[in-house]
C-alpha cells in the first residue's frame, strides 16, 4: 500500500500579524482542532493529498519554484461563514495580481500529483471532502484568508498590511490546519 501525505503550501505568518492572529483564535474554541498554540496560522495556495513517492518531484524544483518570493498583503475584513463544523472565522485578504499568479503557479505544478482519498486517517470527512475539491477553490475561484477558528461572533477590523516570504510544505492537519514544515 503507497503511503500517502497530506500537505498544505502556504506562506506562515510572521511577527505582529502572528500575535494578532493568535489573540483571534485564544477567542475562539479551539477544542475543536484549530488551535496555535499547536497548529501554524497561514495563508494557503495549494493543498491536497500525494503519495510520499512523489513528494521527491516537489522537493527537487522546490527552490526554482518558490525562490525568494516576497508579498506584501493586505487583510481586508474579518469574515464569519456557516461551515459543517460550525461557524468559521478568517481573516479575508485582498487578492492581488502578484498572489494570483503566484497560487495559479503552484496550482499548475501541484495538481498532477494530487489523489483523491474517501477518507484518512484522523481527519473527519469534512476535512477530506473539502481537500479532495481544493481544486475548485483555486485559480479564477480562489480566496485567499487566515482561517482563525471556530467562533460565535466577529470583531470588526480595518485593513492591515503585512508581508509574508518563501512559501513552505506544511505536513496537513485534520481541519486543514498546518502541524509542521515538511521542507522550507
Amino acid at each position: 500500500m503507497k503511503k500517502v501525505v497530506p500537505v498544505i503550501i502556504g506562506f506562515s505568518i510572521e511577527s505582529d500579524m502572528l500575535s494578532y492572529v493568535k489573540t483571534l483564535n485564544e477567542s475562539c474554541n479551539r477544542a475543536d482542532g484549530i488551535d496555535f498554540d499547536s497548529a501554524v496560522p497561514h495563508v494557503t495556495l495549494w493543498m491536497g493529498f500525494v503519495h510520499e513517492k512523489d513528494l521527491h518531484h516537489v522537493f527537487e524544483d522546490y527552490y526554482r519554484v518558490f525562490k525568494n518570493v516576497s508579498l506584501d498583503l493586505k487583510a481586508r475584513c474579518i469574515d464569519l461563514f456557516e461551515g459543517i463544523n460550525g461557524n468559521v472565522l478568517s481573516l479575508s485578504i485582498i487578492n492581488s495580481f502578484e498572489l494570483e499568479t503566484l497560487q495559479n503557479r503552484i496550482h499548475h505544478y501541484w495538481e498532477p500529483y494530487r489523489i483523491v482519498q474517501n477518507e484518512f486517517q484522523t481527519f473527519n470527512k469534512e476535512t477530506v471532502s473539502y481537500v479532495n475539491d481544493f481544486w475548485k477553490n483555486s485559480l479564477s475561484n480562489y480566496d485567499p484568508h487566515i482561517t482563525i477558528g471556530f467562533c460565535q461572533e466577529k470583531t470588526e477590523l480595518n485593513e492591515l498590511n503585512f508581508s509574508v516570504n518563501d512559501p513552505k510544505i506544511f505536513l496537513m492537519g485534520n481541519n486543514c490546519t498546518c502541524q509542521q514544515v515538511i521542507r522550507v
